[in-house]
């Protein structure tokens, strides 16, 4: 299983109530436009950024994607122990194999 490595460090708090909200199974095409533009704005590398789209074919789409995991983070993801929650998401297989890439997050600011 390939896992996208890009978003180790990437801390997602901000969009924490949308991501504790998703549920297991295919993103929806609203869920998958919100992805998608989380993704691009996120995403350290020159080649993702801004490149993530809902539907579509390429390394950054998330048509065909589901949530497989929405939950407190523990050391069999391969998330980093510093964030308390994770979401991961299996993307559609590509020519290096099948994908996932996982969200982490702590708990939500509150004003």
């Amino acid at each position: 299983m390939n896992t996208l490595h890009n978003f180790f460090r990437a801390d997602f708090t901000q969009s924490a109530e949308y991501l504790l909200a998703v549920s297991l199974g295919p993103l929806s095409e609203d869920c998958a436009t919100s992805f998608a533009a989380m993704l691009g704005e996120m995403d350290p590398t020159e080649e993702g950024k801004g490149n993530w789209v809902a539907t579509g074919d390429g390394n950054y789409t998330l048509d065909e994607a589901e949530v497989i995991y929405v939950g407190n983070n523990h050391e069999d993801l391969p998330t980093h122990p510093g964030f308390k929650y994770a979401v991961g998401v299996r993307l559609r297989p590509n020519a290096d194999g099948a994908r996932r890439l996982y969200l982490q997050f702590n708990d939500p600011v509150t004003e």
